[in-house]
Formats: C-alpha cells, structure tokens, sequence
C-alpha cells in the first residue's frame, strides 16, 4: 500500500516538474520573506508576561525615577575655563532633548567645603595647627621690622593644602566634573528611558550628536569640537570628545551583533 502511494506521488511529481518548480520558488520566497522580519528584541522586560507585579512594579518605577544607566560625554582640552564654558553650553542645550531626564557636568560639593576637617588625619590637623602658629609668628615679625627669612612653612602648608584639594574624586574648590590632571570635563546625562530599548537608544544618541554638531557650528565662542575615542586630543580641534556609558555600548553591541549575523541566512540557505 505504501509502495502504491508513493509510486503515485513520484508519478505526478515527474509529470508536473513545472509546478513543483513553482511551489518551491513561493516557499523559498515565504521563508525569505518571514526570515527578513525577523528582530533581536535585547529589552529582557518585553520578553516576559506583562502582568507580573514585578514587571508592573518596574515600569512605575521607570515612570517615576527615570531610566537606569547614564551617558557620558567626555571632553578633553588644555584650557580649563575654555572647557567649562564649554561643558556649561552643551550641558544647557541637551538638557532641551525630550529622552533626557536630567544632565550635569557639576556636582555639589558644599558639604564637603562645610565638613572637610572631618576627612582630615588627626596627625595633619596638627601637624597644620603647627605650621599656621610658626607662620602667625613670622608674620608678626616681619610686622616688627625684622626678616624672618621662613620659606619652608609656604611650601609645607600648599603641601597640606594640595592633599586635600580632592577627597573622594571631588575638588573641595572646584564644583565641575573634572579630573585630577584638570584635562577632561565630564558631562552624565540621565535619560527616561533604558539602554536595552534599542529605538529610544538611537534616538537618544542621535539627538545628543545633534546638539553637539549644531554647537560646533554656530556657537560664539570659536569652539572646534572634534570627537575621537580612546586617549589623546585631535590636533586640530579646541576641544575633543567622546560618548560612552550604558546606551552607547548597548547599541554598539547590538549592531556588531546584528552585523555579524547578516551573512548567517545566505550561507544557511546555500548549504541547505
């Protein structure tokens, strides 16, 4: 019986090879067709039941606080009020981007300023009370008419100055975001949405490329932005820059991702 039937099959393939041609053609073009559809979703929170309390519970925290994750803009350059003109102007414009929550290239460093004897060693607090006690008295001296001919307290006391002008990566007398060789200014953006939503990535990322180049266009101050990853300044440019943080290397990743699995059909096809 089984013989019989496919005997039967095999007759009216060899008598029909045009239209099983054709069958073959639409499917293949079906397959391609549905193949081209389909999309790596990298937003895990999509990829499960959206009644969950944990999943709602995430999303109003979304609602409320923002996204989670940051994007930094690094930019470098030798003239530090130059710099911070700078950082202040991009920092007000991106502010303006609808995805963006908030963005800042300063931080608040008044407590610090107010409590910093309480980050100092006992031992230099002394060792200060010392050296401004034999400064007051070389002071009265040279009041007096007489030559105190002390150089060694100025230098002992900028030494004590200079160790404690950075605790815990904050200049006591500095509020911007710069580092410790006074070369980089950083600017953290805080956007509304999530590094794993793809779409509101790029959108982000286009907006603030944007803003930047609209800046290096048409601002007042002469400023060349020029960007360039890694460590260095562009020669010919006033100020370099660079973009990292979570929506920036989430999206790069994907790309690479989806760039290395575009010959993956053709040679799947080829080999079947």
């Amino acid at each position: 019986m089984r013989e019989r039937i496919a005997s039967a099959i095999t007759d009216r393939l060899y008598k029909n090879p045009g239209l099983i041609a054709l069958v073959i053609v639409i499917l293949v073009g079906l397959s391609g067709w549905q193949m081209s559809k389909l999309t790596i979703n990298y937003n895990q929170l999509e990829l499960i039941s959206q009644d969950l309390p944990s999943v709602l519970a995430t999303k109003r925290m979304f609602k409320l606080a923002g996204g989670y994750g940051n994007l930094f803009i690094v930019i470098r350059g030798k003239d530090v009020p130059h710099m911070k003109r700078v950082a202040d102007d991009l920092t007000a414009e991106i502010k303006k981007i609808p995805e963006v929550r908030s963005a800042t290239c300063r931080q608040d460093v008044g407590f610090l300023r107010d409590h910093l004897a309480y980050y100092i060693d006992i031992d230099d607090l002394n060792e200060a009370f010392r050296l401004m006690r034999k400064k007051i008295r070389a002071l009265t001296r040279e009041k007096l008419g007489m030559k105190s001919g002390d150089t060694q307290t100025d230098e002992e006391l900028k030494k004590l100055v200079d160790k404690y002008r950075n605790v815990h990566s904050k200049f006591v007398d500095d509020e911007y975001n710069i580092d410790g060789a006074r070369e980089m200014i950083l600017i953290v953006i805080q956007a509304n949405g999530i590094p794993n939503d793809l779409d509101f990535s790029k959108k982000l990322l286009s907006d603030v490329s944007s803003v930047i180049e609209q800046y290096n266009q048409g601002n007042p101050r002469g400023v060349k932005l020029k960007e360039q990853d890694g460590d260095g300044l562009v020669p010919e440019a006033t100020i370099t820059y660079g973009i990292t943080g979570e929506y920036k290397i989430t999206y790069d990743d994907s790309t690479q991702l989806k760039n290395a699995l575009k010959p993956t059909p053709i040679v799947a096809f080829i080999g079947i």
